[in-house]
């Protein structure tokens, strides 16, 4: 009968791709042993009934098997790559009162943290654009199913802060349009108790939010106003850029603090409700007259 011939590929396929462990009639390391597969006359080793023939079948189809591509993923050889989604365009345009435009106001897309002491708070941005010349701006991300808020951060004499535009997800292409910010200016002048002009004084105030220092001070919305500004050296008046949506509370942490050398005492108001439509007037007091102490040191014998 003729003798079966072992193939040297059939130890190799075994090898190199493994199996489920069982023996298909060659070493599983890749090894050749030459007591198993030479006789000691020199002359090769078979199966007298050909059984090698079948083997070599065999491992011929399973060679061939891993030689198609395939989309299965039961088989832990079969790995496929799925192609990236296109990415999508959210573009819009960002003004402020009167149809100004302000270049390079940053425009963020977050994801919500949650409420938190009385201010919304947002995860840090995931996407960040800046306005041009015309106000415009635009993202291209990649799609996702997560719903993004579009935060603007905004900067107008003196006034800066964050307006929550809207919620939305990533998942189609996205024009949010013009986003007029709702600001306005808070006008007034700073007076002596004299009735006379305060320049050079120094305005800081914020809008209601957390009263945690920790935390961001937006409202409940996100959104927020901190404000700060000088008063005219020769007029004493003002003109700092509020947000009026947020006027309809009253401004805290409001601060009055004239030059140092000035003769007028400085001014912490707790809550002002700030009119964007009549001038306001702060009163500052005089700094109560320096007093004198004195007296006189001595030791004994009268040195």
């Amino acid at each position: 009968m003729r003798r079966g011939r072992r193939m040297p590929f059939q130890d190799r396929e075994l090898h190199n791709w493994g199996d489920d462990g069982d023996d298909d009639g060659g070493d599983h390391d890749g090894d050749y042993d030459d007591d198993d597969d030479r006789d000691n006359d020199g002359d090769e080793d078979g199966d007298e009934d050909g059984d090698d023939g079948d083997n070599f079948q065999a491992a011929s189809n399973k060679l061939h098997s891993f030689a198609q591509p395939t989309s299965q993923t039961t088989n832990n050889s079969d790995i496929e790559l799925q192609r990236k989604p296109p990415p999508i365009l959210v573009s819009g345009k960002v003004t402020f009162p009167g149809k100004l435009v302000v270049r390079n106001v940053r425009v963020d897309l977050a994801t919500l943290y949650g409420l938190h002491y009385g201010s919304l708070l947002f995860n840090n941005p995931l996407h960040t654009s800046y306005t041009n010349a015309s106000g415009e701006f635009s993202f291209v991300v990649p799609p996702s199913s997560d719903n993004v808020t579009c935060l603007v951060n905004f900067n107008y004499n003196g006034g800066s802060g964050v307006k929550n535009v809207i919620s939305f997800s990533l998942m189609s292409d996205t024009n949010l349009n013009i986003i007029e910010i709702p600001l306005g200016l808070w006008n007034g002048t700073v007076l002596g108790g004299d009735g006379a002009p305060v320049g050079g004084v120094y305005i800081t105030g914020r809008s209601q939010g957390s009263t945690r220092t920790s935390f961001s001070k937006s409202d409940i919305n996100g959104n927020k106003n901190e404000i700060s500004g000088y008063t005219s050296f020769e007029s004493g008046k003002f003109g700092i850029g509020v947000m009026t949506e947020l006027t309809v509370n009253p401004y805290v942490d409001i601060k009055i603090r004239p030059p140092y050398d000035s003769p007028w005492k400085s001014r912490d108001i707790d809550s002002l409700m700030i009119n964007t439509s009549n001038q306001q007037t702060i009163i500052l007091q005089l700094k109560p007259p320096p007093i004198l102490v004195s007296g006189k040191v001595t030791f004994p014998g009268k040195l």
